[in-house]
This record gives structure tokens, C-alpha cells and sequence, in this order.
């Protein structure tokens, strides 16, 4: 039976209950069936200024790919996605579909689910990658395996070029392996990315911490090294209170989740911070046990940073939200007893293009909670790299070839950008695998 659509409606995404998905860290959206993504991928109107590719940081061609759905065409479609896209599994879950905001249909109704379609083209296409065979392949080093790093490498193998990747974890994946919760990216998804690109010839060394001396050594011993160390490092909250019993560093928080680890949890927890790891730490929490937990945050819900979506997702999972509210310090002996916060207004737009909040004098009031989870920001540690151009923010500087100010060392992903999205970090992969080819065919024609 034909599935009855209204153009300006999407086949409905179908999720798991929020009560009942947080009892586990199952994935909770239920994926098109063939049909329903012919069916979604008939709505598109085949856009000749194609705003979807010119919207992704990676120009992944969603037109097209959306094409080859609609007639059915799945393995068609997953070619046409794994051409930019090598994290195409995790991508498919965890892309904040920055095509979708281009969308014309969401001017009058609701954007193409083309996020999903791509998943239908994951779960429903066969494609097996055959790289390049050429003579004399280059040396490439890859420092970090996470999203940055594993698309390099993709790209430079299909090339025929010999690529290691030297991982200071025990997996590959970065912040998608301890950052992102498994609900919504699961091992298995993250395993199909990185065993692709593993059967193109890429070798990994798991367990290998890059310091500067190892770095020296590979920039020397490599035809080129690439960089893609990921956001780890946690910016403090400088909060009185912050060194407690209790309080938790959000990234910290959800690596020890997704390693396995004991995490314990109280009843009563409020999460400071209004970005994607604010809702990862918050629904983390609340799969945990938690049994109240609120989002603190200092602007109003219009300038949140996260996802609309994933703040959308963690409503009807039960997180309170609190917005205009400043956290002022941490109440506790040893151990967290409350927070103590601020009412705020907004005021002029700061830097950001946002309004500065600004606290209202005498608006105290306290919260009681058992745990504090600081979810303000992320940088990636590069103290350890010597001899780098460097911005204030501590990320590399970095030519139109994504070359840092060592010759034949590049960098991308976190350690470029600051913490972002997969998809950013991918397209910075793409320049930079066109950057290191270029700088391999100089380097060998000037010999």
C-alpha cells in the first residue's frame, strides 16, 4: 500500500517513549523502512541552487543522494553520500543536518528529513570502497583518531597512500567514542565507520599518547603528519564551590559513561551550560537514576547553542530547564548540598551576536542538588605541540591548505576549529587530504 503523504509534511520520524528510553542507552529513533524514505525522498523539489550541499560544511551531495532514494536506488545513494562523507554511519545519527535548515520545504511546512535519508541510505545501500593502486605511495601520519583524523585518513587511502593513525585511546572515534552518549551514537555504528576505513589499508596504534618528542619524530620520518586531536580539555566554570565532592566536569562525566566506568549519581542533579554537551550530560544523568535534573542556563532558551532537536528530545525525557539563571557558587561541606544562582535579564549583544546576560542584584535563591555537572565549553590541549602559530584560544593556525606553521605538518577537526560538530570536523579533513596531496606532488617534483 502507497504511504499517503502531504508534501509539506515529513513521513514521521518515529521515536521511542521519553520515559521509557531513558531506562536504557538504547537508540531511541525508530529508522525509515524502505518505503517510508521513498516516500520522504519524493518531497524533494530538486533544487537547481541545491541550498542542502551548499548548507554542509562537507558538501555532501544530499540532492543527489536524495535522487537515488526515490527511485529506490540505496546503494547509489550510499556511494554518492561516502564520497565526502567517510563517518557516514555516525553522521547518519549524530549530524546536526545544518542541510535541513536550508531546506525550501521548511519555509512553508517542514524541511526533507534528508539527516534520515541518509541513515535509510546506510542501512539499506551496499557500497565497498576500492582505493587507488599507484606506484611509490606516500608515508602519512595521523595524530588522533577522531572524526578529523579517520576522514584524512579515508581520504588519503583512497588515494593508495599508507596512512597510521596513532591514537592515544583504546578505540578509534575521539569525542564520538567518550563523548557522544550511546542512545544516540551506538559502538556499532561507530565500529562500521572505522572498519571501513581499516579494510582500505589504514593501520591503527591504539594506546599511543603523541608528545612532542613522538611528533618530531614522525614529522621526520613521514612524508607528511597530520594533526586532529580533539576537544578534551574542560574549561573551568571559576565558580566558588567548583573543587567539591560532586561536581563534575561534563566531558569527564560522559567519557567515564561511555568507558564503562562506575559513575555514581544522585537523585537531584543541575547541569550549567546550554550547548550539545549540556544535553549529553543531562539525559546521560538521567539514564544513570537521576530523578530530577535541571539545566541551568545563563541566556534565554532563543540562544541556546544546542540542537533544537536534541533540547526538544530531552524535554520529553523530563530535564527542567531554567533559563535567565546564573549559576554564583557551589554550596557544600565536602560534598555538593545546593548551587546558588542569580536571576538574570538580557542585556546588549556581546561578541557572540547574542545578548550578554546581565544578573539582577539581590535575585539569589539556592537549589538543592547532590551532584553539579559543568557543561560550559571545551578546548583541545596543544600545550604540549612547541614551535606551532598558535590563536589566543590555543587552536592552530593553519594556511588555506589546512598547513600549520611547520612545513609538512597540517591539522584539522577541534585542534583547528575549537570544538564542533562531525561534519565540520570532516570538512576540514577534506581540505586538508587535498592540502597534503598538493604539498606530497611539490615536495617529490622539486627533488
Amino acid at each position: 500500500m502507497p504511504i499517503m503523504k502531504d508534501p509539506w509534511k515529513r513521513v514521521p520520524i518515529k521515536k521511542r517513549d521519553g520515559k521509557e528510553r531513558i531506562k536504557d542507552f538504547l537508540p531511541y529513533v525508530v529508522p525509515y523502512t524502505k518505503e517510508e524514505a521513498i516516500a520522504e525522498a519524493e518531497r524533494c523539489i530538486h533544487c537547481p541552487t541545491v541550498p542542502c550541499i551548499k548548507a554542509c560544511p562537507a558538501n555532501v551531495k544530499a540532492r543527489f543522494y536524495i535522487e537515488a532514494i526515490e527511485k529506490g536506488d540505496f546503494d547509489g545513494a550510499l556511494k554518492i553520500v561516502r564520497e565526502d562523507l567517510p563517518m557516514s554511519s555516525v553522521c547518519a545519527n549524530a549530524c546536526p543536518a545544518f542541510c535541513e535548515d536550508a531546506c525550501p520545504r521548511g519555509k512553508r511546512g517542514e524541511s526533507l528529513a534528508i539527516r534520515w535519508l541518509k541513515r535509510a541510505a546506510e542501512d539499506y545501500g551496499n557500497f565497498e570502497e576500492k582505493p587507488e593502486k599507484i606506484e611509490n605511495p606516500a608515508k602519512i601520519a595521523v595524530v588522533g583518531a577522531g572524526p578529523a583524523g579517520l576522514s584524512v585518513a579515508y581520504f588519503l587511502a583512497m588515494k593508495g597512500h599508507k596512512v597510521d593513525v596513532y591514537e592515544a585511546l583504546d578505540y578509534a572515534g575521539g569525542m564520538v567514542y567518550v563523548g557522544i552518549p550511546r542512545y544516540r551514537v551506538s559502538m556499532d555504528m561507530l565500529k562500521k565507520d572505522v572498519e571501513r576505513i581499516e579494510k582500505l589499508g589504514v593501520k591503527f596504534h591504539y594506546n599511543t599518547k603523541v608528545d612532542n618528542k613522538m611528533l618530531q619524530e614522525l614529522h621526520r620520518n613521514y612524508d607528511a603528519v597530520f594533526v586532529g586531536i580533539g576537544a578534551h580539555k574542560a574549561k573551568s566554570a571559576n565558580c566558588e564551590g567548583e573543587n567539591l565532592n560532586g561536581v563534575m566536569q561534563a566531558i569527564h562525566f560522559l567519557k567515564k559513561v561511555a568507558l564503562g566506568e562506575d559513575v555514581k549519581i544522585g537523585k537531584r542533579v543541575a547541569v550549567v551550560g546550554g550547548g550539545d554537551v549540556a544535553m549529553d550530560a543531562s539525559r546521560t544523568a538521567l539514564r544513570l537514576g537521576a530523578e530530577k535534573v535541571m539545566v541551568l542556563y545563563r541566556r534565554s532558551e532563543k540562544e541556546m547553542p544546542a540542537t533544537p532537536e536534541e533540547v526538544e528530545d530531552a524535554k520529553e525525557e523530563g530535564v527542567e530547564f531554567h533559563f535567565l539563571t546564573m549559576p554564583f557558587r557551589i554550596i557544600g561541606k565536602e560534598h555538593v548540598e545546593a548551587i546558588e544562582c542569580l536571576k538574570a535579564r538580557l542585556g546588549e549583544p556581546d561578541e557572540s551576536g547574542r545578548r550578554r546576560p546581565e544578573p539582577i542584584e539581590g535575585s539569589n535563591f539556592v537549589i538543592e542538588v547532590d551532584n553539579v555537572i559543568i557543561a560550559i565549553g571545551e578546548t583541545p590541549d596543544t600545550a604540549w605541540m612547541e614551535g606551532f602559530e598558535k590563536t589566543k584560544w590555543g587552536t592552530l593556525v593553519v594556511d588555506e591548505n589546512y598547513m600549520t606553521s611547520i612545513e609538512g605538518i597540517f591539522a584539522g577537526g577541534d585542534a583547528v576549529l575549537g570544538p564542533k560538530t562531525v561534519v565540520e570536523a570532516v570538512a576540514t579533513a577534506k581540505k586538508a587530504a587535498e592540502g597534503i596531496l598538493k604539498y606530497i606532488e611539490k615536495k617529490r617534483n622539486s627533488k
